[in-house]
């Protein structure tokens, strides 16, 4: 249902996927920042959820990673589901 938008990430030697949210993960997202989760746990949720390679990895799994490679996907699953500035701004120049 639906056509999620994805791409590949390349960070170091290692390539990922990552794709959008759907709704119900934004809403899961959302309720992770109402619980004040601290932000790097946060992360390993939004890529737990927007990447498909890691997808079947533990929390705590994803917190081993390089604080690099955590940061690089969680932000590029942010910005093509439409939750950050730098989307806005992308958004913007497309119209």
């Amino acid at each position: 249902m639906g056509d999620f938008e994805s791409k590949t990430v390349n960070v170091g030697a290692k390539k990922y996927t990552v794709t959008e949210f759907s709704g119900k993960q934004r809403k899961t997202l959302f309720e992770l920042y109402k619980k004040d989760q601290d932000p790097i746990t946060v992360q390993a949720h939004i890529v737990k959820m927007g990447c498909a390679e890691l997808a079947g990895s533990s929390i705590d799994e994803l917190l081993d990673m390089p604080g690099r490679i955590l940061l690089a996907l969680s932000d590029e699953i942010l910005i093509l589901s439409g939750l950050t500035e730098r989307a806005q701004a992308t958004a913007e120049k497309k119209s």
